[in-house]
């Protein structure tokens, strides 16, 4: 009864957010006078941010660059909570690197995950061509370890995530049949899947090429609920390991792959229309299945709702179950062209995705210029509670959102300098924009939450339980009254030796008072 009070109540605050998008707390221009180009953004635990991408600066706020600047460096921006830099490092060598995704880990330091070119400077091998480009850093962005992947052709990184046995799955492409490659379908410049699983010292666990006679290329990845890992990006192929397709091999489906955590394929499946559909991002949610954020120019097919003519591109968001099956889709977007790269599911079970529009009609107001930032947050059938142009008079375009404690933090690329944008340092800069709602933040509590990167041991125990998978967690244990009888901050170590024997109900929230995980646990006598 209590948990449906809740769901209740959950449904209710969706719907009266209606109209109210959040305000803009503050924005910040970060980069040079030359070409910085940001591809995530992640709240870190102390309540400040880390964001990832690329530089071709060596002014302004960026300093280290290795060679000459139209050879970009990854560069790593760290924040505090007011979004001013408490450190910044540019990592790479004499050719072209880029940091595609980046997460904070568990002993408070980064792991970012792209591409190099280099074999000098701060990466000591290079495979041939352009490789995965993994490297851990500590808290004040020393590199600790970094690596490179792949084989004599390109391959390229796109996503990272950390697994709950401490290791990191890792998405993208490859265009090699050679070095630590096996497996490619198809000619060698025709890129497949390449998924690779590494351990906290950068060591290849496994690998796996996926794809068919065609092109095609992973975005997005994350953990599933039983142990395995879900990627999504786009395919071109109906052979091969790639079945359904829709359209002829000219058009792009959105292509998703199940895998176990050996990475054995468990199932696949091709979405979209005869025109391109492609998804950037997809993950987990609590109800055991997946969001996918990407676009479409399809208006057939899985596609029902296509705004405006065929090619013009809508933001195109898919939920589907834990077998792949559409529980519902939905296009967003108005009458020239729309674009998402971004989709997190929210506390409260709704949606937020971010990307950019140069549309100002339909579902799209308040455009500022040639193109925006466009947020816009959906409820749990993806219907558009508020959605929020940012930026100038030129272009504008965010690539990843995600949500704090109070609000939400968003990082893109501009080339404004006016309307909401100031502090541009010539070119193309970095832009992060800290969004305050006006909604209080109301955390997760539905019964069947289960954060696959979280875990809660031993269980049954005597004396103490252990929180992995997360820098800091706040924890509350439940005694069978529904009575509080343990609460802990950044704490992953509890005592519970002075319980009485009995069940308890253990709940972990991140710093964002987001729920991860709850577990029953049993207290056993010494």
């Amino acid at each position: 009864m209590k948990n449906i009070s809740l769901l209740i109540c959950l449904t209710i605050l969706c719907n009266k957010m209606l109209a109210q998008a959040p305000a803009i707390q503050w924005q910040k221009c970060l980069g040079g006078t030359g070409t910085d180009v940001p591809w995530q953004v992640q709240p870190t635990a102390d309540g400040g941010f880390i964001v990832c991408g690329s530089s071709g600066s060596n002014d302004g706020q960026v300093t280290g660059h290795h060679g000459v600047t139209a050879m970009p460096d990854c560069w790593i921006v760290k924040l505090d909570a007011a979004g001013l830099i408490e450190w910044q490092k540019s990592y790479g060598g004499s050719s072209y690197e880029t940091a595609n995704s980046v997460l904070q880990t568990p002993d408070g330091g980064y792991i970012f995950a792209g591409g190099t070119f280099s074999s000098d400077g701060d990466v000591t091998s290079n495979h041939g061509g352009y490789d995965f480009w993994v490297v851990k850093l500590n808290d004040t962005g020393a590199i600790l370890w970094q690596k490179t992947y792949g084989g004599s052709g390109s391959d390229e990184a796109y996503s990272i995530v950390r697994s709950a046995d401490n290791s990191y799955v890792v998405a993208g492409y490859n265009e090699s049949t050679d070095g630590q490659v096996t497996g490619h379908h198809g000619i060698v410049t025709n890129p497949n899947y390449w998924i690779i699983r590494i351990n906290d010292t950068g060591a290849l666990i496994w690998q796996r090429s996926l794809g068919g006679s065609q092109m095609c290329a992973a975005f997005g990845v994350d953990n599933t609920h039983d142990g395995g890992i879900i990627a999504v990006g786009y395919g071109y192929s109906n052979d091969g390991d790639i079945t359904g397709h829709h359209g002829d091999s000219s058009q792009g489906d959105i292509w998703v792959v199940k895998l176990d955590g050996y990475g054995s394929l468990v199932w696949e499946k091709s979405l979209g229309g005869t025109w391109d559909d492609e998804a950037y991002s997809i993950q987990a949610t609590y109800d055991g299945g997946y969001i996918i954020g990407g676009i479409s120019g399809s208006s057939d097919g899985d596609i029902t709702d296509h705004i405006g003519p065929a090619y013009d591109m809508n933001v195109w968001m898919v939920k589907i179950n834990d077998t792949g099956a559409i529980e519902w889709s939905r296009t967003h977007g108005g009458s020239v062209g729309d674009m998402s790269w971004s989709v997190q599911q929210t506390s409260d079970s709704c949606y937020v995705v971010a990307g950019y529009t140069q549309s100002n009609d339909i579902d799209v107001s308040g455009n500022h210029g040639i193109s925006d930032y466009w947020v816009l947050k959906m409820d749990d059938t993806g219907a558009i509670l508020w959605q929020k142009c940012l930026g100038g008079t030129s272009a504008d375009m965010a690539q990843c959102v995600r949500q704090t404690y109070d609000g939400f933090i968003v990082a893109g690329r501009t080339i404004s300098n006016d309307s909401q944008v100031s502090g541009n340092h010539g070119n193309m800069d970095y832009w992060v924009v800290k969004l305050r709602d006006t909604i209080s933040h109301v955390p997760l509590m539905a019964g069947n939450n289960q954060h696959p990167t979280v875990t809660i041991f031993p269980n049954p125990t005597s004396g103490t339980i252990n929180i992995s998978g997360i820098a800091e967690p706040q924890t509350i244990v439940y005694n069978t009254l529904g009575q509080i009888v343990i609460t802990k901050t950044k704490a992953n170590e509890i005592s519970v030796a002075e319980l009485p024997t009995g069940l308890y109900l253990v709940r972990v929230f991140d710093k964002q008072g987001n729920l991860l995980k709850q577990e029953k646990v049993v207290k056993t006598g010494e």
